[in-house]
């Protein structure tokens, strides 16, 4: 994801290596681009269906979670933690806003904008954002 290229950024990412989904449940991305009723949008769902059947299979077969993994699609949600500076997060909030950003990145940067905005009036520490995504 572009947000990993901002070097001024630690990220913490819960690893797909020790999370056992067949317990925990499965959440994939929807991509706003794929939907809207048509046959792409009903063929991803049945993918990432047969996806979450196959992980659930290899772990009953055995296979540790950090291999089973390996079939998993990059749009399998998981919770990140970023932290930075805020004269880092004003810089991001220029790039990311611009309106030559990528339209996922750019819908991510006004959620970021609007918790730095709640967290400004509320004088708390700016530093920490959790689960962005997870709205």
């Amino acid at each position: 994801m572009e947000w990993n290229r901002h070097k001024m950024l630690s990220i913490s990412q819960e690893s797909q290596r020790y999370v056992a989904y067949e317990k925990k449940g499965f959440r994939f991305m929807k991509i706003p681009e794929f939907e809207g009723g048509t046959h792409v949008s009903g063929s991803i769902d049945i993918l990432l269906e047969s996806t979450a059947v196959a992980y659930k299979l290899l772990r009953q077969l055995g296979y540790k979670p950090e291999i089973a993994r390996s079939i998993l699609p990059n749009c399998t949600m998981t919770s990140v933690y970023y932290s930075a500076l805020t004269p880092f997060w004003d810089h991001f909030l220029k790039m990311r806003l611009d309106k030559h950003a990528h339209p996922h990145i750019s819908a991510l940067a006004e959620k970021v904008a609007d918790v730095i905005g709640d967290l400004e009036d509320s004088k708390s520490c700016g530093w920490l954002f959790t689960n962005l995504c997870r709205s």
